[in-house]
């Protein structure tokens, strides 16, 4: 029991310490996704010479969808200091719900299994799920090629 201590002990010192660093410095400082300059850029970033017709925020500031001028749907979402970006298809989206302003989309990755997308009204959120749908079904039907 006392070597289990030896090694706790100073382990939780060192971590409790190494977080009030990176709180005292600022280091870490959360992405929210405020209006569409950081999405654009994460989308350049990640797929290089695509255009993005328009994009959708959600109100949290975690999230936003991101429609490209090809038919493909992104799904943005902050996370920590940057963001993750995933291309809905029928592949990825296991379900997609809709209720009042929110948009639930149930994703098939167990390192993303959903997100919350809140929008300023229900006009606004059908208008996503809409879009999302569209862009699933005609990108369901083009040939894979290997």
């Amino acid at each position: 029991m006392q070597d289990i201590l030896i090694v706790v002990i100073p382990s939780l010192i060192a971590i409790v310490i190494m977080v009030l660093l990176i709180k005292a410095t600022g280091i870490a400082r959360p992405v929210l996704l405020k209006d569409e300059a950081p999405v654009r850029r994460t989308i350049a970033e990640h797929f290089e010479g695509e255009d993005v017709e328009r994009i959708m925020l959600s109100e949290d500031g975690n999230s936003a969808l991101a429609f490209m001028k090809n038919g493909e749907v992104l799904l943005v979402r902050a996370l920590g200091d940057r963001m993750a970006v995933r291309s809905l298809n029928a592949n990825v989206l296991a379900s997609l719900l809709g209720h009042e302003n929110t948009l639930e989309l149930k994703l098939k990755d167990f390192t993303w299994p959903r997100t919350r997308l809140i929008f300023e009204d229900v006009t606004a959120r059908q208008n996503a799920e809409n879009a999302i749908s569209t862009a699933i079904d005609l990108n369901s039907q083009e040939p894979i090629h290997a």
